[in-house]
């Protein structure tokens, strides 16, 4: 299969922003900054295409979720730091959110340790109805490792990350973490107000 699959970009939803807004308007950042925002969610969007479109290769799979989740974290801890008090507070009301924080525990685990933290998931099994003497089996697909099948960190422990990574992460698919930390870009870019970076007719220069 291709690797062109794309997420489309999410429509707005700035439920999570009022209320901090009132006092509070981010200020879009400069040219350049605003570039590598939105070169950093291209890259996030492009992991995704190649995690969701070779799922019958499971080494590129893994190798492609595992990418975005470094361009996730990256826009995460720009974001956070321009917008210290509001970024935090309405990525902690949004579950796709939260999906980003968890990735912190496990992009941390993989900065300081060689290992792999996916997996098939389980394979189950789907009965007729009663009467009927057929089956239907469903493939495995790709998941993130729960802690407890991950090698024990060697370092000090973040709780927090801990809990989100098991409760936002861990036992979902790989591909579907990796669309829920794309929406959650596109929520923050519309809700910022942040401009489209214009395009240029020559691609290959940077």
């Amino acid at each position: 299969m291709s690797a062109s699959i794309k997420v489309p970009y999410a429509e707005s939803r700035t439920g999570e922003w009022e209320g901090v807004r009132k006092v509070y308007k981010p200020s879009v950042p400069g040219p350049d900054v605003l570039r590598a925002l939105h070169w950093s969610r291209h890259a996030l969007g492009e992991a995704y295409g190649r995690c969701a479109g070779n799922q019958n290769d499971a080494q590129k799979t893994w190798t492609a979720a595992v990418e975005g989740v470094w361009w996730a974290l990256a826009l995460d801890e720009e974001l956070k730091g321009q917008m210290p008090v509001i970024y935090p507070e309405a990525r902690a009301q949004d579950p796709y959110g939260q999906t980003v924080s968890g990735f912190r525990w496990l992009r941390n685990r993989h900065a300081h340790e060689i290992l792999v933290t996916g997996q098939g998931g389980p394979k189950k099994d789907f009965f007729a109805k009663p009467g009927d003497d057929y089956m239907f089996f469903i493939s495995p697909s790709n998941r993130w490792k729960r802690r407890d099948d991950i090698a024990p960190r060697r370092e000090k422990i973040d709780e927090t990350a801990q809990e989100r990574y098991d409760s936002y992460v861990a036992g979902w698919p790989l591909d579907m973490t990796l669309t829920r930390a794309c929406t959650w870009f596109d929520r923050v870019f519309s809700a910022c107000g942040y401009p489209p970076v214009d395009g240029m007719v020559d691609k290959t220069v940077l």
